[in-house]
């Protein structure tokens, strides 16, 4: 009974001007803690590398991979070089020199670290905003808001942009915006696609779950329009590193299996259980490594996703089935760090607005991101210091335990896997709680967001 008064109460209507007052207040305040934490450097000297590789960009642009260590698709390079150019710039303009403008990587604070984040910052108020956007369509202006503020204030998110300078929100930003173009114009769309996999490839497995929603709402025809935008955008973007004789692309992956060489980069997954020191290239099964296996692993639960989103046509499975790839991406396949779960978190915030306990997942799935960020910084010894200088340092012996947030990060990944599962297996096999809901929106107007009609 004190579920359903919840429910009750959140589903209740407000004024328009109420709505967005308060739109505006969860950006506003998410954007506020954001920029507060936005100079500090980070962990594990990750933004720094990025501004390394920037700095390798501006020097030697088209031998950028083999004169660094980039590891990372060419977009992500673009944005770093841009921003170091903007930084020494104006820096120049307010008569600093190029010695008072260098940044000693281990400086806690930084001018520097501040305007590198600004693009993350700005994707992750971005995707705010179009969670909003899209959850409105299918609930009330009280579900849509919680869905915004659960995100916009996310511990995980905070700690993965702002405070780390992870660019883990840069690609769930566009996909987002994929979405919304995904009707209307599925050029763009794929354009939007092939661009956040040329941030971090990880989107990649986003693509077919889109292309085949798309084909079967829209027709086969635009998702051909969408498939020619990925391709299109990704050979754009990556077109001065495939020239010949030696394609710098070619370096790229290279250096991508040699900075990556674990099976787990302090992810709490499979395969961390099974041996986090384990090396990707070790045969395990025959001349089978860890990498064709966890492929292997991986394919049932996304032959799942496609398998409902088949069936069902509709926003709500869709959703769904790209929550199940991500996490069952993040839990089964090898080469997985500590952060890479935070994708799945904006579609199951968009799936609960069609089925309530996506939001039980969500919060799950929040959750084990965030302990599992802070047990890898913990497990090097990042933030111990300042962590207990702070009003924190009370706390500290009993959270502050790496084996404990461990154990539970393990077991409950595991358990969002089984029970997201169960969950899309139901629903596949006739389950009505999403299929009565995706009927009554998509006999309701969209009278939030034109460009993506309620299917």
């Amino acid at each position: 009974m004190r579920v359903e008064r919840v429910v009750k109460a959140v589903s209740e209507p407000i004024s328009a001007r109420r709505e967005r007052g308060l739109l505006w207040c969860i950006l506003g305040a998410s954007l506020v803690i954001q920029l507060l934490l936005a100079p500090y450097r980070g962990f594990f000297g990750d933004m720094q590398m990025y501004l390394r590789w920037a700095m390798a960009f501006n020097t030697h642009p088209l031998m950028v991979y083999s004169s660094s260590s980039a590891a990372y698709p060419p977009l992500t390079i673009y944005v770093y070089a841009a921003l170091e150019q903007v930084y020494r710039g104006l820096g120049h303009l307010l008569g600093f020199s190029d010695q008072r403008l260098a940044v000693n990587e281990l400086q806690r604070f930084s001018t520097l670290w501040f305007l590198a984040k600004l693009p993350t910052i700005g994707a992750n108020l971005g995707a705010s905003w179009l969670i909003y956007r899209l959850a409105r369509l299918a609930t009330s202006a009280r579900w849509a808001l919680l869905a915004t503020l659960a995100y916009a204030l996310a511990p995980s998110l905070l700690l993965d942009g702002a405070l780390w300078g992870q660019t883990d929100g840069a690609p769930v930003f566009l996909v987002l915006l994929a979405i919304v173009a995904l009707q209307r114009r599925p050029l763009w769309a794929g354009a939007l696609l092939g661009a956040a996999v040329m941030i971090k490839p990880q989107p990649v497995i986003f693509i077919p779950i889109l292309l085949l929603y798309l084909a079967l709402t829209g027709g086969w025809r635009d998702a051909v329009k969408a498939s020619l935008g990925v391709i299109g955008a990704m050979l754009v973007i990556c077109a001065p590193f495939l020239l010949p004789p030696r394609p710098e692309i070619i370096v790229f992956y290279h250096n991508a299996t040699l900075v990556f060489p674990l099976v787990s980069g302090n992810a709490f997954n499979l395969w961390f259980l099974l041996n986090p020191a384990l090396l990707s290239q070790t045969p395990l099964i025959g001349s089978l490594t860890a990498v064709p296996i966890g492929w292997l692993l991986f394919l049932p639960v996304y032959g799942l996703a496609l398998a409902l989103v088949w069936r069902r046509r509709s926003l709500a499975s869709l959703y769904l089935a790209l929550a199940l790839a991500a996490i069952g991406f993040f839990e089964l396949t090898a080469l997985q760090h500590e952060r890479y779960l935070f994708q799945a978190l904006a579609f199951l915030l968009l799936a609960a607005a069609y089925y309530r306990p996506s939001m039980v997942y969500y919060a799950l799935a929040s959750f084990t991101v965030f302990t599992n960020m802070l047990a890898a910084c913990a497990l090097e010894g990042y933030a111990a210091a300042p962590i207990k200088e702070s009003w924190l340092n009370p706390l500290f012996p009993f959270f502050w335990r790496p084996p404990v947030l461990i154990f539970v990060t393990l077991l409950l990944n595991l358990a969002l896997l089984v029970a997201m599962t169960v969950s899309c297996i139901a629903q596949l096999r006739g389950g009505a709680t999403i299929a009565a809901r995706d009927r009554a929106h998509e006999q309701e107007p969209a009278s939030v967001a034109p460009s993506l009609p309620a299917r």
